[in-house]
């Protein structure tokens, strides 16, 4: 099972498939970060539409 926020809307970063993905890691064991090294900023700006899209009721802006 995936560590993740349980039971609140989310959206998961980066290489879900790096070698450090399921370590649970406070600090990434592999060098580079290769689980992050790509996410861009126009990847959190979707994830973060996305959670105000789902945390807001229909038809409110």
């Amino acid at each position: 099972e995936r560590w993740r926020p349980y039971g609140v809307p989310h959206v998961l970063l980066g290489d879900q498939d790096a070698p450090c993905a399921d370590s649970r890691a406070r600090d990434c064991p592999v060098p580079g970060h290769p689980c992050l090294n790509t996410v861009t900023a126009t990847d959190v700006a979707a994830a973060v539409e996305k959670l105000i899209a789902v945390a807001q009721p229909m038809g409110e802006t």
